[in-house]
Formats: structure tokens, sequence, C-alpha cells
């Protein structure tokens, strides 16, 4: 079972040992490798807050693994915001139009934090990426 669908995330610490143990859990348990740079987050340190970029993260990754194919991911935290990066076969064309559950969820989450998220493709990567809103 991946853990920290429970879990309290109370304060940064709480935060960065969830995310270390989802990037475990997904390589512990699926042989999904999950790799994790910077420190910074984007949003204030409030549980509500965390727990929110928290769940960004394990959707992100979650639809990576399921729907993308990917082999990996990087999750890389800023202080203005973040990138979520896997190797997988990008968005369908009903996914671009909004019709994923799991994207429509991480806008929504990253839209009440105050951030903008988008997802794109590179070529042979799909990612998301969320940055605060200027003002």
């Amino acid at each position: 079972m991946i853990r920290g669908e429970e879990e309290a995330v109370a304060n940064l610490k709480d935060f960065h040992r969830a995310i270390r143990d989802l990037a475990d859990d997904f390589h512990g348990i699926f042989g999904f490798p999950v790799s994790v740079s910077g420190t910074e987050i984007p949003v204030p340190e409030s549980p509500n807050h965390l727990r929110d970029l928290f769940l960004i993260c394990q959707e992100a990754v979650r639809n990576a693994w399921r729907h993308a194919r990917a082999n990996r991911v990087h999750i890389c935290f800023t202080g203005a915001g973040m990138e979520i990066i896997d190797d997988g076969s990008g968005l369908s064309e009903k996914t671009d139009r909004g019709a994923g559950i799991g994207i429509a969820s991480i806008q929504s989450r990253a839209s009440a934090l105050g951030l903008d998220a988008r997802t794109a493709e590179m070529p042979r990567n799909g990612w998301v990426f969320a940055k605060r809103r200027p003002g």
C-alpha cells in the first residue's frame, strides 16, 4: 500500500518526509523511480497547504505511472513553483481537453493554493508545472 493518503502533513518536515515516502513506495512496490530535488515550496507552510501540495505530487506520480507508461518521474521544488516531469507518453487529445480526472484534481488543488498549474508535453516527456500567481 502506498503511504501518504491518510498521513498528516502538519509542517514542512512532515511534508518532505511524506514526499520521500511517496518516492520510496513507488520505487519499492512498483520498481518505479521517483526522484526529488529542491526544498523550497511555493505555498505558505500551513498544514492544509502542505497536504494539498503533497496530493498534487501524489496524483501526478500516479498519473505518470498508470496512464503515461513512464519509466521515471522527477519532482523539483523551487520557492516560486514546482515541476513534476516524467518520461511517459504525454497527453492524449482527450486529456488535453480536460477529460482527465487526475489532471482536473491537480489543477483545482493548485488553483486553491494560488498556483497556476499547467500540463504540457515535451518531446517524449510529459510534465506538470505549477507556479505562484503574480500579485
